[in-house]
């Protein structure tokens, strides 16, 4: 079974004096899909070791209940996705749709349309903030770190830079140049990083993380406008017509309920938590255990983005029946080399955590093992999602999101007024489980056609699925059995887990040794 997605039944319609956009970049070929996506993995990767190296050293410096504050004020960096209407997401599959059909006028309409549209949300989430730092009661925020005000408000000007950064950025994702996206990322996260410590080491306080993540900002932004200008030199700030702005917002309205489902399991669950009796350093412990469960998340679904992409451009014109063999194709592939692997890293993380943080931190592992089960369970959905939003029909996932935030929020209240915090995280859990299965009862329901192929997927992924729940059970019982506490030895364990994990996927995968063989035989293929 091919790498990459299954070629549509009929060729792109285009006209004989067709330019293709990319025809632009002075750079070389773009990638395929296979490699996007390991572009992305990499990228992702990279973010990951960065953030989980910093979060120890910050709560060393600032201490568990000020690193649970900035938990707090740091969420609302997770809020780009809802502040610009989801405006960024669509309009990079109407780069992708419109560029496969050669309607570049469209194109730069629709761009224009998106800037009108974000640039003064961005400025409003500065001025915002400003007010409500002066008009806050000082009896609210006497318990409140040192500089706060300062650190509020810097976060939320690199908030305003993401915003504005993800309309530029449409351009490479839609255009398929993912190695681009990802250096903006990727520049943002060093840049925080290298900023935090040195900021950190000179003494600063909790406002040194604010402008560290305001200089992420600026520096993504300055990235994503120069990658912009290479990729598509026509301007983009022209007379935005009021029937593109309804386009684009329609689309993105759907995927807002997407973003806000999200910021819900990521970040709304912290204020949760406070809200039943969970102290500061609960909240401390939980984010620490919610960054890994997230940034580990974002590995896997990091290949969504450019799978997205090269939907729509398969799709464009096209009937129902092309999307269905793709979907069949992206559901095996993602149980296989996704939802599998993932379960079993979420146990592997139980001893790892601990190596990283310290045995006391033993709750957060325990978060960890809980989220990373919904996640993983979640994980499934991704395929789905892909293709619903690439064809048109971004009405799929809003739904499923809708059950997903209720199924959550009524748990959260329901478990945190009987248990208490930890209510939150088994609630979390089970909305993320709960809404995976409807989502992929919906969706085969969408593209049956009455042979029952979407069962057989999943029928077929429950022997990888069976592999990916053993070997993570497996660390986490090693860990309570011998009740190891030592940082080495937790940290040896974790290691020897992870490469008997490594090990049955070679041996039980066969998408696994054909993807092996594919980039170590013959290196990534570039797309003709």
């Amino acid at each position: 079974m091919s790498d990459e997605p299954p070629q549509p039944t009929a060729p792109l319609p285009a006209s004989d004096t067709a330019v293709d956009p990319v025809d632009a970049i002075e750079a070389p070929k773009r990638l395929g899909f296979l490699g996007n996506a390991g572009i992305t993995l990499i990228t992702t990767t990279v973010t990951m070791i960065v953030s989980l190296a910093l979060s120890p050293f910050i709560v060393h410096e600032l201490g568990l209940r000020v690193f649970g504050f900035w938990a707090l004020v740091s969420a609302l960096t997770q809020y780009q996705g809802l502040l610009d209407l989801g405006i960024g997401i669509a309009l990079a599959r109407f780069v992708a749709v419109h560029g496969a059909l050669d309607e570049r006028e469209r194109i730069d309409r629709l761009s224009a349309a998106a800037v009108a549209v974000t640039g003064p949300i961005a400025a409003a989430v500065v001025l915002v903030s400003i007010v409500v730092v002066l008009v806050l009661p000082g009896s609210w925020t006497d318990t409140w770190p040192a500089h706060w005000q300062l650190t509020v408000v810097t976060v939320s000007g690199a908030l305003s830079c993401s915003l504005l950064a993800s309309v530029l950025l449409a351009f490479p994702r839609g255009l398929e140049r993912w190695d681009l996206q990802s250096l903006a990322s990727l520049v943002y996260q060093l840049v925080f990083g290298a900023c935090t410590l040195v900021t950190l080491l000179a003494g600063a306080g909790i406002e040194g993380l604010g402008f560290s993540t305001l200089a992420g900002g600026l520096a993504m932004f300055a990235v994503a406008f120069t990658i912009k200008r290479r990729l598509w030199p026509q301007r983009i700030l022209g007379r935005a017509h009021w029937a593109d702005v309804k386009e684009l917002v329609g689309y993105s309205a759907n995927l807002q309920v997407s973003s806000l489902t999200m910021i819900v399991n990521a970040q709304a669950d912290k204020p949760m938590i406070l809200a039943v009796g969970g102290s500061l350093q609960f909240v401390g412990l939980y984010e620490l255990a919610s960054r890994v469960a997230a940034q580990a998340r974002y590995f896997p679904f990091a290949v969504l983005g450019p799978l997205t992409v090269r939907l729509a451009h398969e799709t464009a014109g096209k009937p129902l029946a092309v999307a269905r063999p793709l979907y069949d194709w992206a559901l095996r592939h993602l149980i296989a080399l996704g939802v599998a692997p993932m379960l079993a890293f979420y146990g592997v993380c139980y001893p790892l955590v601990m190596a990283w943080l310290g045995p006391s931190f033993e709750g957060s592992s325990q978060m960890v093992a809980l989220l990373g089960l919904g996640y993983a369970v979640n994980l499934m959905t991704g395929a789905g999602t892909a293709l619903a939003n690439a064809a048109g029909r971004p009405d799929l996932e809003r739904n499923y999101c809708l059950i997903a935030l209720a199924t959550n929020l009524s748990l959260s209240a329901l478990l945190g007024a009987l248990v208490g915090p930890w209510g939150v995280v088994v609630a979390t859990m089970t909305g993320l489980i709960v809404s995976a299965i409807w989502f992929l009862w919906r969706v085969q329901a969408w593209l049956a056609d009455g042979t029952g192929w979407t069962t057989d997927v999943l029928r077929e992924g429950l022997p990888n699925l069976a592999v990916g729940l053993a070997f993570g059970v497996l660390p986490i019982v090693l860990t309570r059995l011998t009740g190891l506490t030592g940082r080495i030895e937790l940290l040896g364990l974790g290691i020897v887990c992870g490469l008997l994990l490594l090990a049955s996927l070679v041996v039980t995968v066969p998408q696994v040794r054909q993807l092996l063989g594919k980039v170590l035989g013959r290196g990534v293929p570039v797309a003709e």
